[in-house]
């Protein structure tokens, strides 16, 4: 790990006042951003963060949903959602209803877990990897980090290709320096 690199993050990570902004780590796919961070926290035991790649989301509340399982390993596990669709689907499929002799269906909805907008993710860093291989559009995603950035007042780092950002999307610039 480059010394300056780690300097700047424990600058960043260490700053008690708010800073308003994300830090980008940038190079081109394996170079070893994923591998630099995930070595940067193992040596900080203390400092607790959620790891969410982005690759392959195409909805910021799939961003929710893997911050709630990492916020909620029991409740957001694979075995618990598993049971929770089963249930749905059983509750969907057997459920009639007969209205004077007319059969009619009854569809239940169970709401879908969402993080409450008062949420505090105190002592948290949220580290957002695979900037450029999601298919949430650039404009979109950066607003949504900058929520945690701006509103919640977050420490955030984002891991990408810039390039291939850059290529995809035209106001990428314009819209990066507000995260």
């Amino acid at each position: 790990m480059n010394t300056s690199e780690i300097n700047n993050l424990d600058y960043y990570m260490n700053t008690q006042h708010k800073l308003g902004f994300a830090v980008l780590l940038t190079g081109a796919w394996g170079v070893g951003k994923t591998h630099f961070i995930n070595a940067y926290f193992k040596d900080r035991p203390d400092v607790k963060y959620i790891y969410i790649s982005t690759y392959g989301l195409s909805k910021t509340l799939d961003i929710d949903d893997l911050i709630f399982q990492e916020l909620n390993p029991i409740l957001g596990s694979k075995t618990t959602k598993l049971v929770g669709k089963i249930l749905k689907g059983m509750l969907s499929a057997t459920l009639k209803i007969d209205l004077n002799h007319s059969e009619g269906n009854v569809t239940l909805k169970i709401p879908e877990v969402k993080l409450p907008e008062n949420w505090n993710p105190d002592n948290h860093v949220f580290v957002f990897d695979d900037i450029e291989r999601t298919s949430i559009q650039t404009k979109g995603l950066f607003g949504y980090i900058n929520h945690f950035v701006e509103h919640f007042d977050c420490k955030v780092i984002m891991l990408a290709d810039e390039k291939k950002i850059e290529e995809n999307f035209a106001d990428y610039k314009k819209y990066k320096e507000k995260v």
